[in-house]
């Protein structure tokens, strides 16, 4: 018999060091590997807990269904729709962007760090 267990976080090596990166939206690459997402408004694996400073060091990467701390692009309302940009920053969801959670909790600017309701909910 099968048995399922849900996964709110993945261990994966690192492209490159990423410990610049903690709390951005991040992707899995064609070879397997943690990279910052570089795309505005694309779909994402999750979001970097951890500073990986080498390529393959593991990366911790927080997945859907979880609360999780981002690093914010710009300003963004609590209670606001959030996707990455192309820095693997959150920012406020665009028309076309891919939604990827939503703020717990406000950011006053650009660099700060914010608790998400981090859930996949299709493009604005």
């Amino acid at each position: 018999m099968a048995n399922f267990q849900e996964v709110t976080r993945l261990s994966l090596p690192a492209n490159a060091d990423l410990s610049a990166d903690q709390y951005k939206f991040v992707v899995v690459n064609s070879s397997g590997k943690v990279a910052v997402n570089t795309t505005s408004g694309g779909r994402v694996a999750g979001v970097l807990d951890n500073k990986p400073n080498a390529a393959d060091v593991t990366a911790v990467v927080t997945r859907f269904g979880a609360k999780a701390l981002v690093k914010a692009g710009a300003a963004i309302t609590r209670g606001a729709l959030v996707m990455s940009d192309n820095a693997g920053l959150a920012v406020t969801a665009t028309t076309g962007g891919h939604i990827q959670g939503q703020a717990l909790q406000a950011a006053g600017a650009s660099g700060d760090i914010i608790e998400i309701s981090l859930d996949y909910q299709g493009t604005v």
